[in-house]
């Protein structure tokens, strides 16, 4: 996977132009990025695509083109099969997941039967695709009890769970053995901040290590209510609200969600956050007594075969609570096995029957 050396034309830059040039090869097309950038001296060597000609190289850089011979960068298998191509016999090679969660510097992956014995060398193959990765854990069991928690194994690299994990343009601290976490719900967790206007008041009911909360406040200025069950939950909640600079819009509390909104939230929201799919359901009616006396609206996640299964139950339930209830949107949102999704649906409710 790594090369040795390799001639290409290069553009000779002083060191004091040479990001600009960078940035400007970069831009057109121009740079190859296959090998090193080198320096000599006082000069920057900017390495350029193979199969420019030095009079037209000249022409395009207008700057000073040599030859020089460059580091070729090793380069990384697009999947675990290639990774994994001759280390494995080739039986087990059609068993390899083809995908697993990247949570900032640690993976979790998910070994079918075939391949438990190969735990090693899959994290190793996972290592070699993805550089960062410093951690590897396979899934042990099922997403379960009350904080939603799945047990893990270490499979490669350091034991700790605790990584830091870029989103939309945030960063949380998580803990992977002890929370709850997907990475494969970014795209709709930014669906659901997209909406939320500024002058809103947010109720995250299950708000975990806050990628709702902390978005909606950071992209949105809006203010909101991170509520969650899960003291380890809540403590990264913290962090995540400081490390985000959000500390003056969102109000952490720790509890459980039906508690707290009679204690406290009751009437207060616009909008209420129902991300718990094994419960949300049957949450309903603590999401709905969350939101002002006009109502507002409701983010309902749950399992199911089909979101439309989804929507029918919501729409029942909520019935029974509000005079007007308009289904805004439903969708799947993840795959949790061959017959079980993930799904969500807004509804917009307002008219409370009592």
């Amino acid at each position: 996977m790594s090369g040795g050396l390799v001639e290409r034309l290069a553009v000779k830059v002083p060191l004091s132009q040479g990001e600009r040039a960078r940035r400007e090869l970069l831009s057109r097309g121009l740079l190859d990025r296959g090998v090193h950038v080198e320096r000599s001296g006082g000069y920057l060597l900017l390495p350029l695509a193979p199969g420019l000609e030095p009079e037209e190289a000249a022409k395009l850089t207008e700057a000073e083109v040599v030859r020089w011979r460059f580091r070729e960068r090793p380069s990384r298998p697009k999947d675990l099969v290639e990774a994994l191509q001759g280390r494995l016999p080739p039986f087990k090679l059609a068993f390899l997941p083809s995908s697993y969660d990247l949570i900032g510097d640690v993976a979790i992956v998910e070994l079918p039967p075939e391949l438990e014995e190969d735990g090693e060398a899959v994290a190793q193959g996972i290592m070699l695709i993805h550089r960062r990765v410093r951690t590897v854990y396979a899934k042990a069991g099922f997403v379960e009890g009350e904080f939603r928690v799945r047990p893990l194994k270490l499979l490669k690299g350091v034991d700790n769970p605790v990584t830091l994990h870029r989103e939309n343009g945030c960063l949380f601290k998580v803990d992977v053995s002890s929370v709850y976490f997907s990475p494969r719900l970014s795209t709709e967790r930014l669906r659901v901040v997209k909406q939320v206007n500024s002058w809103e008041v947010v109720a995250d009911l299950f708000a975990g290590v806050g990628p709702y909360a902390v978005q909606v406040a950071k992209h949105r200025g809006a203010f909101v209510y991170a509520v969650d069950l899960n003291p380890k939950a809540v403590e990264l909640l913290r962090d995540n609200v400081k490390l985000n600079g959000v500390e003056d819009r969102v109000a952490v509390i720790q509890g459980d969600a039906k508690e707290v909104v009679e204690e406290e939230l009751k009437g207060r929201a616009d909008r209420v956050i129902l991300h718990h799919p094994s419960q949300a359901l049957n949450f309903l009616d603590v999401g709905s007594a969350a939101l002002k006396r006009r109502g507002g609206v409701l983010h309902v996640y749950s399992f199911a075969q089909q979101a439309i299964e989804v929507e029918g139950e919501v729409i029942k339930r909520l019935s029974k609570l509000w005079r007007r209830v308009e289904v805004a949107h439903r969708s799947l949102v993840k795959q949790v096995s061959p017959r079980r999704w993930e799904a969500v649906v807004d509804v917009k409710v307002a008219e409370p029957l009592t």
